[in-house]
């Protein structure tokens, strides 16, 4: 079966024989197909729908069902779900590779009602039947916090999951660093590098330095984390970052390319640690022209994780504020490399 959107709206017939194996069932309407990402053939799962749960009076009153009901995106398709009572409650046990959101606990089919689901069909319709699934995950109601973020990940077939095999490799990478891992490495640790980023950032891939030359020129130095120095071509890590392409953010957390334990730790420019680096190394004149450049491999110590709001505030803020005077106190010995940047 084909894994692209098909969004579907529910107006059949409840009613099929032999559908549900006890007195409890669902009957599903059809919100969104949240089918398996591009390319990832390791899904066990068929087609997934998010499903908005409802409470419906029974078509059949020898059963109990419950009707998802959701606005339909795709006109095209007009069918129902029907999910027994013992496929209504996920197996696999709670989410927790989920990005941002709690697991939800569920233990029975009552419980899902007015909630959002994510469903599997299992066994596709005959004729004028309605398709059978279950419930592979439940995100939480509407207005929960996070499960807004939850449909967009899944409704755009966003990966939030990593393969075994990719946790495996991350976690058997050291967190420390070799005196291997440092050979033929220039050495930039003695200098007063930051990172600038947002308040809610918890990657920082980029760090800068900057001086002013003798000649009046500037000295800009650059460095990004060296992720290749840890994802090597064709290893679990690298094809699962491939196929993802990005990390994506939203306003309050991120779908990361690479594993925490590199995006977050290891490849992550963190204060007052050692951390591999990519540099370039500029001449920079009045005008803002390069003159020179220079690109190696290195490695770094954080002198500081600074935000775009503190530098501003410590380069424009009022001095007679007590926070402003706290940060300009905090920050003193970077304040002549800021104002250079504000400069340049």
């Amino acid at each position: 079966a084909s894994t692209g959107a098909g969004l579907l709206n529910l107006g059949q017939s409840l009613d099929r024989e032999g559908v549900f194996q006890s007195s409890v069932g669902l009957a599903c309407d059809i919100q969104e197909n949240v089918g398996a990402a591009r390319g990832h053939h390791r899904d066990p799962h068929g087609i997934r729908y998010l499903l908005a749960v409802k409470d419906q009076e029974p078509a059949n009153r020898s059963q109990r069902l419950w009707r998802l009901a959701g606005q339909p995106h795709d006109e095209r398709l007009q069918q129902w779900i029907h999910i027994p009572a013992k496929l209504a409650v996920p197996t696999g046990g709670l989410a927790l590779d989920r990005i941002g959101a709690a697991p939800v606990s569920i233990t029975s089919p009552q419980e899902l009602e007015g909630m959002i689901v994510t469903a599997e069909i299992i066994e596709f319709p005959q004729q004028d039947e309605a398709p059978l699934g279950r419930i592979i995950e439940v995100l939480g109601y509407p207005d929960d916090f996070g499960v807004d973020v939850e449909i967009i990940i899944r409704k755009h077939r966003i990966p939030n999951r990593f393969p075994p095999q990719v946790i495996e490799q991350a976690t058997q990478i050291s967190p420390s660093l070799a005196e291997t891992d440092l050979r033929g490495r220039e050495d930039f640790r003695s200098y007063d590098i930051v990172t600038i980023d947002g308040e809610t950032a918890r990657d920082f891939d980029d760090a800068v330095w900057i001086d002013r030359l003798p000649n009046g020129h500037w000295a800009l130095q650059v460095h990004i984390a060296d992720v290749s120095h840890y994802v090597r071509p064709g290893t679990p890590i690298d094809v699962e970052a491939a196929l993802r392409g990005t990390s994506v953010y939203f306003p309050d957390r991120a779908v990361p390319m690479l594993p925490l334990e590199l995006s977050t730790n290891i490849c992550s420019l963190r204060p007052h640690e050692d951390r591999l680096v990519l540099s370039v190394l500029l001449e920079i004149d009045r005008n803002g022209d390069i003159l020179t450049q220079e690109f190696c491999r290195g490695v770094i110590r954080s002198a500081e994780r600074m935000t775009y709001t503190n530098v501003h505030l410590v380069l424009e803020g009022d001095a007679a504020l007590p926070e402003v005077a706290a940060l300009r106190e905090r920050y003193a010995s970077l304040l002549p490399r800021f104002e250079q940047m504000r400069d340049l």
